[in-house]
C-alpha cells in the first residue's frame, strides 16, 4: 500500500497549490533537525514520528532574550530543519514572557508586546512577512513584577506551508518604543510543537 499525503500550500490570498507527497519515497531522506548550540541548555527539542511525517516538541525554559532600546526587538534561533524542502503542517506555541530587569527603568510594567515564529530573524519593531510565517505576531502583556512571568500567549500557524530550505525557525519579539526606557531583558519559557514533511 503506497501511503500519500496532501499537502495545501497559500500561493497568495487567492490562490492555494495542492500537491501529493509519497511518504514511502521520503523515508530515506527524512531526519531530525538540530537546537542550536548556543540555546541548548534553554531549548530541548522531543522528536516523534515515524521519519517521514515529523512532530518536534521544543520545550523552551528561561530562554534570554536582550530588548535593547534604540531597537526595541529580538530575535533568537530556536530549531534549524534538515536539508530539504520542508513542508510545516502545523505549528502551535504557548509562550509566557519574563522580564528579567528593573521595571522602573528598562521595559515598562505590564505594558503590550509582541511574539511570532519565523524563518527570518527579525529586523524591526513590527513582525511582518517571513518574521511570523511559521506562527502570527501575538500580543504579550510582560511583567508587572521583576522575574515574575507574564501570561502565556498562544500563536498558532494558519495553513500549511512549504519552505525551499534551508530553514531555521527564529523566535522574534518586539516592544512598542514607547513603552521601554532602557536595554531590557526577556526570559521566555514554554512550548512550541511543530508537525512536519522533509520533501527531499
Amino acid at each position: 500500500m503506497t501511503r500519500l499525503v496532501e499537502v495545501i500550500t497559500a500561493v497568495n490570498a487567492n490562490v492555494r497549490q495542492v500537491s501529493t507527497v509519497d511518504l514511502d519515497a521520503q523515508a530515506l531522506t527524512s531526519t531530525t533537525g538540530l537546537v542550536p548550540v548556543a540555546v541548548g541548555t534553554q531549548v530541548v527539542a522531543t522528536e516523534t514520528g515515524d521519519n517521514l511525517v515529523h512532530q518536534t516538541l521544543l520545550t523552551i525554559t528561561a530562554l534570554p532574550q536582550t530588548i535593547l532600546d534604540a531597537t526595541s526587538w529580538a530575535s533568537t534561533a530556536l530549531y534549524a530543519f534538515p536539508t530539504g524542502r520542508i513542508a510545516i503542517l502545523g505549528c502551535k506555541a504557548s509562550l509566557a514572557p519574563t522580564t528579567t530587569t528593573a521595571i522602573a527603568t528598562t521595559i515598562k510594567s505590564g505594558v503590550g508586546g509582541a511574539v511570532a515564529l519565523g524563518s527570518v530573524a527579525t529586523d524591526s519593531i513590527a513582525l511582518t512577512g517571513t518574521e511570523v510565517d511559521l506562527a502570527p505576531s501575538t500580543v504579550t502583556a510582560n511583567s508587572t513584577t521583576i522575574n515574575v512571568a507574564a501570561a502565556a500567549v498562544a500563536p498558532v500557524l494558519a495553513a500549511t506551508a512549504q519552505f525551499a530550505g534551508p530553514l531555521t525557525m527564529y523566535l522574534n519579539s518586539s516592544v512598542a518604543a514607547a513603552d521601554i526606557d532602557g536595554n531590557g531583558a526577556l526570559a521566555w519559557t514554554g512550548t512550541v510543537r511543530v508537525t512536519w514533511i522533509n520533501l527531499g
